[in-house]
């Protein structure tokens, strides 16, 4: 299990089982507040602490996701997607960069292309310890 938390300590996360990889997007939200990201079912393998704010982007026609933050520091924490599955499940993802350096530096690295293709880049070979400054 894995967890992190924003900076004040209001709101927070823990994954279980930790995740076999962190992934960092280029879209012009995610590149803007440098998150690395890990994905999971809200209430099963996810779980997020404390009362957050929410933002949706309301200029897209339709709008996939919530990011939710810290109301007093403002740290981002996740997002939450706004639909749900065929099974009733809810995808989530939790920003790695909230927790401790040294329980996230050996999880592999994928590069994902938010920006333009909406599609994974191929492997690097990197860890997030590759991210992390000595």
């Amino acid at each position: 299990m894995l967890s992190g938390q924003c900076h004040c300590g209001e709101v927070g996360w823990t994954i279980n089982p930790t995740p076999d990889a962190a992934t960092s997007c280029n879209c012009r939200f995610c590149r803007r507040y440098s998150v690395l990201w890990a994905y999971g079912i809200d209430g099963q393998s996810v779980h997020i602490t404390g009362a957050s704010a929410v933002y949706i982007r309301r200029d897209l026609d339709n709008p996939r996701a919530e990011f939710h933050f810290c109301p007093t520091c403002s740290a981002l924490v996740c997002w939450k997607a706004l639909d749900v599955d065929e099974n009733g499940d809810r995808r989530l993802a939790v920003n790695l960069r909230l927790a401790d350096p040294s329980d996230i530096g050996s999880i592999p690295l994928r590069l994902f292309d938010g920006l333009e293709t909406f599609e994974a880049l191929e492997d690097a070979n990197r860890s997030v310890q590759d991210l992390l400054l000595p």
